[in-house]
């Protein structure tokens, strides 16, 4: 299993295996703290055939500065049918809805599946300059 596709964007959907992004970044410029925003993270996994799919997905959100843990996401994998034969993939679109960033800094977003699969997204998030 590889991931073809990690990102943050302002608004993701799929329809029919078509992933559809709009406005991908790694950096928001907020103009106050504590700071609301919404966005989506994105990702795609790719498989060979017969390679054994993930059904649970746990993303932790922390501060990379002091290691606190913000918040963890727990998701089931929906099943579905493919011809095990292909190579197939599947995608999640996980949208936070409101988070609230309490301060500048990177936050990580650290990606496990059950099958094995770890990675870890950062977040920048600073201060607007233009205020």
């Amino acid at each position: 299993m590889e991931i073809s596709v990690l990102s943050f964007a302002d608004y993701a959907q799929e329809t029919a295996g078509k992933l559809t992004i709009v406005g991908i970044f790694d950096q928001i410029n907020a103009p106050v703290f504590p700071f609301k925003y919404s966005f989506y993270l994105v990702g795609r996994f790719n498989f060979a055939p017969k390679e054994d799919y993930p059904r649970k997905i746990d993303i932790k959100v922390r501060y990379a500065d002091d290691k606190k843990e913000l918040f963890i996401v727990n998701g089931d994998v929906n099943q579905f049918k493919v011809n095990m034969n292909d190579n197939y993939s599947l995608s999640f679109l996980l949208n936070f809805a409101t988070i609230l960033f309490e301060k500048e800094g990177t936050y990580l977003f650290e990606i496990k599946t059950d099958n094995g699969f770890s990675t870890v997204i950062p977040l920048k998030v600073i201060l607007s300059k233009n205020k």
